[in-house]
């Protein structure tokens, strides 16, 4: 199943998918690199790197929260992670 975080539709299509489709979600990597040497408007009309690095993932995780309570264990439902550029 396709997903372009640039585009919105995308996004709500792929969610869609997946919440019919599965009962639940294993893992969840949000997760975007981005490089753009101007600034453009996405076809929603946001800024390109805005929308596929923060847009993109947010609406993703939004639509997927009705599955993502079936996941994990009772102990643990989320784990966050984030490695500063200062290492790598």
């Amino acid at each position: 199943m396709p997903l372009d975080l640039l585009v919105t539709q995308s996004v709500v299509d792929f969610a869609k998918h997946l919440t019919t489709e599965y009962q639940h979600v294993d893992v969840l990597v949000n997760n975007a690199g981005f490089l753009s040497l101007k600034p453009s408007p996405s076809s929603d009309g946001f800024e390109c790197g805005f929308q596929a690095m923060h847009l993109g993932h947010f609406l993703l995780t939004r639509l997927l929260l009705p599955i993502i309570p079936n996941s994990g264990t009772t102990n643990e439902r989320m784990r966050a992670s984030s490695i500063d550029r200062s290492i790598c």
